[in-house]
């Protein structure tokens, strides 16, 4: 069991009291250091000014992880993440506006300035410090492994080489396991079916011809399958899945691996579209901007439905 460290991470807010900027490097000289650092200041404060003159605080959230951001019975955003960034927007003298968003395209979205913080479960790395300003870390958890009860080979950690895990893209867990030599494929969760959208990444063998590429439904609790969109049927020569998302309209994208491509279906496989994109291996939807994220190897690209590509942030 491992303990992760997670915490609010916020845009630049240091001038409302949120953040600490980050600090320049030892090398730099002392003029160099107080013109960066007085130049942040001056970005921190316009974007103080900006939240208070727009009179609202935009915060996304995931809005499934209870217990810090989810729906109650009826229906009401609730949590410790939405107590704490109301907070937040009290004190500045504003609304809060929440935008809820899959996991993966959180950074995204933040990027793309069309959040103003992110508050939600974020464990600080040395990669992500060197793009964004964090909270004083306030929670912490511990990372397990959940295994079929007459699995035998995952004891620990150290087993996961050559196996397959289900995470979420693009998060720390995600580096965990391929840290110990899995194979990582995305899960995406339907909160209206309240199910797991799931596809067989890292079951293809070479020259197997048994193999069936699909997505597996899965309760909520992963107790039992529900269902599968048998994706075998439309692309014979479908290989891994390594990415699933829905977009609005309740369609599905997925991304397939092998074939260099993101296609588009429906619910039951039938391709309703699909675009070039080299080995791409992880995909969220925006539902803000009704776009997608699509994550490759070195690339996470920004794409419209219409399966134009609109720019890509380079992440390797």
């Amino acid at each position: 069991m491992k303990r992760r460290t997670f915490i609010s991470l916020m845009s630049v807010m240091a001038a409302a009291g949120v953040l600490s900027l980050a600090g320049c490097s030892s090398n730099t000289s002392a003029s160099t250091a107080s013109s960066t650092a007085a130049s942040a200041s001056a970005a921190a404060a316009n974007k103080l000014e900006t939240i208070q003159s727009n009179g609202k605080l935009v915060i996304a959230l995931e809005g499934a992880w209870q217990p810090w951001s989810f729906h109650d019975e009826s229906d009401t955003l609730v949590g410790y993440d939405v107590e704490v960034s109301r907070a937040i927007a009290e004190k500045l003298g504003v609304e809060p506006e929440y935008v809820e968003s899959d996991w993966d395209s959180l950074f995204a979205g933040l990027d793309a300035g069309r959040y103003d913080l992110v508050c939600n479960g974020v464990e600080v790395t040395e990669e992500r410090a060197k793009t964004y300003d964090f909270t004083t870390p306030y929670g912490y958890i511990h990372t397990a492994l959940a295994v079929s009860k007459d699995n035998e080979d995952i004891k620990s950690f150290e087993d996961l080489a050559g196996k397959t895990t289900a995470n979420s893209l693009a998060s720390t867990y995600m580096e965990l396991a391929e840290s110990y030599g899995a194979t990582v494929q995305g899960i995406y969760w339907d909160k209206e079916e309240e199910c797991f959208f799931i596809g067989n990444a890292g079951k293809y063998k070479p020259n197997d011809k048994t193999f069936q590429a699909s997505i597996e439904i899965v309760e909520k609790d992963f107790s039992a399958i529900k269902g599968d969109i048998p994706c075998y049927l439309k692309f014979e020569n479908m290989r891994d899945i390594q990415g699933v998302t829905k977009s609005t309209d309740g369609t599905i994208w997925l991304c397939s691996y092998g074939e260099n491509k993101v296609r588009h279906i429906d619910e039951k496989g039938n391709e309703l579209g699909n675009f070039d994109i080299k080995e791409p291996s992880g995909i969220a939807n925006d539902s803000k901007s009704n776009t997608l994220w699509t994550l490759t190897n070195n690339y996470l690209y920004n794409c419209s439905y219409d399966t134009s590509i609109h720019h890509g942030i380079t992440i390797a």
